[in-house]
């Protein structure tokens, strides 16, 4: 990141603990326990099953909200990003019970970005190219 440019992932939402029991209760059944502290980012968290997941930078404000499978590859992945490990610091996690069904786990996600005001980056779809007959 260049010293003129802006911050990438900053946010305007500080994620505090309140906002952390907040998150919680609405996820209510399908939290498999809390883990009410930020983690730092280079930190593996222990989990493996799904979860939710809300990144923070150095000043504890929302960078990210997101979702996965198991938190070990996906932040492996996060952390091969330039501009993330620049940025991001900590992350707090919400554990899900392994059965939770997929749809549930993104209308969950929506549903905590929506509550902590984190905006959706859509991503644009790729085009695909007609077949050939």
């Amino acid at each position: 990141m260049g010293a003129r440019e802006a911050p990438r992932w900053g946010g305007n939402v500080q994620m505090t603990e309140e906002r952390y029991w907040m998150v919680a209760r609405l996820i209510g059944p399908f939290l498999e326990e809390p883990c009410c502290e930020p983690i730092p980012i280079s930190r593996k968290s222990g989990y493996e099953q799904p979860a939710l997941y809300v990144v923070v930078n150095r000043a504890g404000y929302i960078c990210y909200g997101g979702r996965t499978d198991a938190l070990g590859p996906r932040f492996g992945k996060h952390r091969q990003q330039e501009d993330k490990v620049e940025e991001w610091a900590e992350y707090w996690v919400f554990p899900l019970y392994s059965d939770t069904h997929p749809d549930k786990i993104k209308e969950l996600e929506a549903e905590m970005n929506s509550r902590l005001g984190i905006q959706l980056v859509k991503r644009p779809r790729r085009l695909k190219r007609p077949r050939r007959r």
